[in-house]
């Protein structure tokens, strides 16, 4: 319906910016189409070139395609035009942990939840930065936050399961998947989360079963695949470079 909607736009007005920019998205998140997305993103941005939108989600799917500098000058570009946004500074803590700038990311997932304390996917960039830097225990009490900040929906668990196995902490990341694939439970549970917290407790075969559910599933931050530094254990696997390719996403980046 997004796609019918943006094409209907098109043909009423092909200078609509943002139609471009909306069909860059189901290209990207629907079907995995990179060359057309990009294409549409550039074109959005050839007719408003002050369009924040499109500078953020084009800073996203450079991202995913491991364009990192490219990435992070789209998403300070969205900043540049909405300097008091909570989300455009959010993004590019997002992008700059994608690119494995680890302390810039904290730096600015810093700055993000000094506009807002209470902003979780902030506390999740931080969280996520403090586990690829070591620092655990910090990683541990600021999913916590984020957990208690948005009622404990499983997107922002798994986070913390995942900081619990690479801080070795099994037994409190077995606790978090018995709670995410309790079969009483009635919230969605992303395939991909699984995958990576039971790619943190060493468990290569669960992992890929999950991530074959995800690709299945066309999990919304699949597209992260290729870049996303808690999949890293994976990245010697053909099973990865498989499905890599299957999404027609870059093998190394």
């Amino acid at each position: 319906r997004a796609r019918e909607a943006a094409l209907r736009a098109l043909e009423l007005d092909e200078s609509l910016a943002e139609a471009h920019t909306s069909l860059a998205a189901v290209l990207t998140d629907y079907d995995w189409e990179w060359a057309g997305a990009d294409r549409e993103y550039c074109r959005a941005l050839e007719l408003n070139p002050n369009y924040v939108t499109a500078h953020s989600w084009y800073a996203e799917h450079l991202s995913r395609m491991g364009r990192h500098d490219e990435a992070v000058d789209e998403a300070r570009q969205a900043l540049e035009l909405d300097p008091v946004s909570v989300f455009s500074n959010m993004l590019i803590a997002w992008i700059l942990y994608f690119a494995r700038r680890y302390d810039e990311a904290i730096d600015q997932a810093r700055v993000t939840l000094e506009l807002d304390p209470d902003y979780a996917t902030a506390l999740r960039i931080l969280g996520w930065a403090f586990e690829e830097t070591g620092r655990y225990d910090e990683a541990i009490v600021v999913h916590r936050r984020a957990c208690e900040l948005t009622h404990r929906p499983p997107n922002f668990v798994a986070q913390l399961g995942r900081a619990h196995a690479v801080a070795g902490q099994i037994a409190e990341a077995n606790a978090v998947l018995s709670e995410l694939t309790d079969p009483t439970a009635d919230s969605y549970v992303s395939a991909l989360d699984l995958a990576i917290i039971h790619t943190a407790l060493g468990d290569r075969e669960r992992a890929f079963e999950c991530l074959e559910q995800a690709y299945e599933e066309h999990s919304d931050h699949l597209p992260y695949l290729a870049v996303n530094p808690r999949l890293d254990p994976l990245r010697d696997d053909t099973r990865l470079i498989d499905l890599l390719q299957r999404m027609g996403l870059p093998t190394r980046v």
